[in-house]
């Protein structure tokens, strides 16, 4: 589970994501741990350029066997709220 520290135009929120596994090969899984249906935003490299804009699938995975190895943050939107959590691409 990552803790991650976001905001919104309104406020600032602590959000509980789930991205597992973690580090990742094919593919990830991102939940809401309250239960709210994810949008994928945005996936970025670790300089911060947006690499692609993927979508969750409805069991929740994202497809990134397509990425070379290293380290990514996926933005999702959960209800009004924006997150972004990180992971690794082995």
């Amino acid at each position: 589970q990552s803790m991650c520290i976001s905001s919104t135009e309104d406020q600032v929120f602590r959000a509980s994501i789930d991205l597992f596994p973690n580090p990742a090969s094919d593919r990830v899984f991102v939940r809401d741990a309250e239960g709210n249906p994810l949008q994928l935003a945005r996936m970025f490299d670790v300089m911060g350029k947006t690499i692609s804009m993927p979508s969750v699938h409805a069991d929740g995975s994202v497809d990134v066997s397509d990425l070379a190895e290293g380290l990514y943050a996926i933005e999702v939107f959960s209800g009004k709220h924006r997150t972004m959590v990180a992971f690794v691409k082995l």
